[in-house]
């Protein structure tokens, strides 16, 4: 494998050959080196923030705050400023920091503070990442008073796993962790996601609706069990698979479901009749579309009566 040139911290900093020189044998081995590294070099990084924030170095520089100069000074956002500076006070051994949010995402009934040591050694080691740290830290500091003798605990069966899952299957593991120890508060957070449910729809100016929604946990389970035999790939065609990409597939699936609920009795009727789609269309321009089936020719236009939307006679007998 060819040297390379490393810079204080046994990062590389340059390569004398080019990567296309690497075996698929020794390109593998050299990306999983590599995450490694930069997984080390990220505990290393939160060392050295909490030692810059037990020194309050950020009153050096006018900055009100550890996480205000680090979002100057790394070019961050403040939320991801912030996660840093609580992770290099939990996963340190720097001593107590002086940081002002310690408190500022716990629950109520938690401790102002945590520490992880065992996730700090994992991340020392580059067995974990930096997002699986957060999740650590965010289910840690979630756990009510009554469960702070099991602490340690949950930190080694999380650091454990997170070792062999991605970040979003660990926060699924602490998601089930925190309704076996902290029930209460599950239910504080359901009800707290319930109250935060919103959709927006809107019409974009290509004519195209525009959906934004956020749906509690129970609602969104529907959604997703509804729409997802309804989004799957058709059968292959000659060997041909199904060209449409996902969100192809999401947004016919949704076509489809809303064709249902119309279709259903169920629905609310209004002046005696069902739900239904009312296109406006002059009959002329219609009967000439009909005539010349097979041009693009145009003809006028159809109106939906629900938005005011205008369609083409073409969409229209479809």
């Amino acid at each position: 494998m060819p040297a390379r040139a490393e810079s204080a911290s046994g990062l590389p900093v340059s390569w004398p050959a080019p990567v296309s020189s690497y075996t698929d044998t020794e390109l593998a081995a050299r990306i999983g080196e590599m995450e490694q590294q930069i997984r080390r070099a990220r505990m290393e990084q939160l060392e050295l923030i909490a030692e810059a924030d037990r020194r309050r170095l950020h009153t050096t520089h006018g900055a009100r705050s550890t996480q205000a100069w680090l979002t100057s000074l790394l070019n961050i956002d403040g939320p991801e400023a912030t996660t840093r500076v609580r992770l290099a006070t939990a996963t340190t051994t720097s001593g107590e920091t002086t940081t002002e949010t310690d408190t500022a995402h716990a629950d109520s009934s938690a401790p102002a503070s945590v520490r992880l040591p065992v996730t700090g050694e994992a991340l020392a080691e580059g067995v974990i990442g930096l997002e699986h740290a957060k999740v650590i830290s965010r289910c840690i500091t979630k756990l009510p008073a009554h469960a702070q003798h099991r602490v340690g605990e949950v930190e080694r069966l999380l650091v454990e796993h997170a070792c062999q899952q991605s970040p979003r299957d660990l926060a699924k593991l602490a998601d089930r962790m925190r309704y076996m120890l902290d029930g209460d508060g599950a239910v504080r957070d359901e009800q707290a996601q319930y109250e935060s449910r919103e959709l927006h729809y809107a019409t974009a100016r290509d004519g195209m609706l525009v959906i934004k929604a956020r749906l509690d946990r129970e609602t969104g389970a529907k959604f997703v069990t509804a729409l997802q035999p309804l989004a799957a790939p058709r059968p292959e065609t000659n060997g041909v698979k199904d060209p449409r990409t996902v969100g192809q597939r999401n947004a016919d699936g949704l076509a489809t479901l809303l064709d249902l609920a119309l279709d259903n009795d169920g629905m609310p009727r209004t002046g005696g009749q069902r739900p239904h789609l009312t296109v406006t269309i002059d009959y002329n321009d219609l009967q000439q579309q009909v005539q010349a089936a097979h041009t693009t020719a145009p003809g006028g236009a159809g109106m939906l009566d629900g938005t005011g939307q205008y369609l083409s006679p073409q969409t229209i007998r479809r």
